[in-house]
C-alpha cells in the first residue's frame, strides 16, 4: 500500500490556560505535500470539559464553511483519548475541489473559559476527522496545553518586573486607559499586544479579582498598586506597606502582603 499524503491539524503556537480566565486556542492546517486544492475537511475538536467550558468561536475560515456546531459530548471517544469527553464541530466543503487555497491556513479560533478550581498542570486539545479529502490521511497533532495560575506577569514575558508589570497596575488604577496604561511598560520580549496587555491588567483590577492585594474589595494605585511596586523593586518589611493598606483591609502585616504578592509572581 503506497503512502498517502497528509491533511495536517494543529494548534497555532503555545497558547495557556489561565485558571478563571478565557484560554483562547487557534486551529491551523497544512497538508504534507502542499496540496492547497482538496475537497475539505470535516474536524472535531476535543477538549476536558472538567477545565475548559467552550464560550465562543471566531476568526473561522469562511471559505467553503458548511458548518459548525455547538460542543457534544464524545460518547464514543473518537479521538482515542479518554481524558477529554467533548468535543467541537467544524466542517468545510468544495464543489470546485479548490479548499482552502493557501497553505497553511488557520481554520477557526475556539475561546474556553477555564475553571476556576483547576489543579491539573495540562489539559489536552486533541483533533479526530469524520470525513478528509480522498487520498489524503487525517494527521490530527494533540497539544498539551499549560495550565498556569494568575500572575502579576500582564505583558507575559515570564518575568514580573516593577517598570513593566508594576507600573501598568499602578496606572491603570490611577485611572489611565488605553496607550497611557501601556506605553513604554510593555516588556521588549513579550508577545502580546497592547491591547491583550491591558486586558490582563484590566482583569486583574476587577472587582474581587486577585489584583487587591491587601483584601479590602477594592484595587487602589495607592494601596495595591504602589505595593505591588514597592514589591517588584525589591523592598520588603515595612518599607513594603508603610502608609499603603487601606484601613478596612484582611491582609495587614508585611508578612501577609509579601506572601500574597509572592504567591502571583511568574
Amino acid at each position: 500500500m503506497l503512502d498517502q499524503p497528509d491533511q495536517v491539524v494543529s494548534v497555532s503556537g503555545t497558547p495557556n490556560a489561565f485558571v478563571g480566565r478565557t484560554a483562547s486556542v487557534t486551529i491551523q492546517y497544512d497538508v504534507s505535500d502542499g496540496d492547497a486544492t482538496l475537497t475539505g475537511l470535516g474536524l472535531h475538536v476535543h477538549y476536558d470539559s472538567s477545565v475548559l467550558t467552550f464560550s465562543a468561536s471566531e476568526n473561522v475560515l469562511a471559505t467553503d464553511n458548511i458548518a459548525l456546531e455547538d460542543p457534544v459530548s464524545d460518547t464514543d471517544d473518537l479521538d482515542g483519548d479518554s481524558s477529554t469527553d467533548k468535543y467541537v464541530s467544524v466542517a468545510w466543503a468544495s464543489l470546485s475541489g479548490n479548499w482552502p487555497g493557501t497553505l497553511p491556513q488557520d481554520l477557526v479560533t475556539l475561546n474556553f473559559d477555564v475553571a476556576d478550581d483547576v489543579t491539573a498542570e495540562t489539559t489536552p486539545i486533541t483533533f479526530s476527522s469524520p470525513s478528509n479529502a480522498a487520498g489524503y490521511v487525517f494527521d490530527g497533532t494533540a497539544y498539551v496545553m499549560p495550565i498556569l495560575p494568575v500572575s502579576w506577569d500582564f505583558d507575559e514575558n515570564g518575568v514580573g518586573d516593577a517598570l513593566t508589570d508594576g507600573l501598568l497596575l499602578l496606572r491603570y488604577t490611577f485611572g489611565l486607559t488605553g496607550n497611557a496604561v501601556t506605553e513604554g511598560a510593555i516588556a521588549s520580549d513579550s508577545t502580546l499586544t497592547s491591547a491583550e496587555v491591558e486586558a490582563n491588567v484590566v482583569y486583574a483590577a476587577a472587582e474581587g479579582h486577585f489584583g487587591d492585594i491587601d483584601g479590602n474589595d477594592n484595587c487602589d494605585a495607592l494601596t495595591d498598586g504602589l505595593m505591588l511596586l514597592r514589591y517588584m523593586f525589591g523592598l520588603r518589611g515595612e518599607s513594603l506597606i508603610s502608609g499603603a493598606v487601606a484601613v478596612n483591609a484582611i491582609r495587614t502585616t508585611a508578612t501577609d502582603i509579601e506572601e500574597y504578592i509572592e504567591s502571583l509572581m511568574p
